[in-house]
């Protein structure tokens, strides 16, 4: 499970790119097993600045890279 500040750190070292995910948890009525006050994050594309989305092995590379699922 990812947390947002895994996101918040690829868009601060990658100014000009666009995550695309969804938030889960305390922000939602479906909790998908978070408890209390957790939220998560899973992200599903990102965009680069020249309006182009990464494929797959390249998402999946840089999602490793920063701990997104």
């Amino acid at each position: 499970m990812g947390k947002p500040d895994s996101v918040e750190k690829f868009c601060r070292d990658n100014p000009g790119y666009c995550v695309y995910g969804e938030l889960y948890g305390s922000v939602q009525k479906m909790r998908y097993g978070a408890k209390g006050d957790e939220v998560f994050v899973v992200v599903f594309d990102i965009m680069g600045p020249d309006g182009i989305f990464m494929d797959a092995p390249r998402l999946g590379e840089v999602c490793a890279q920063y701990g997104m699922p």
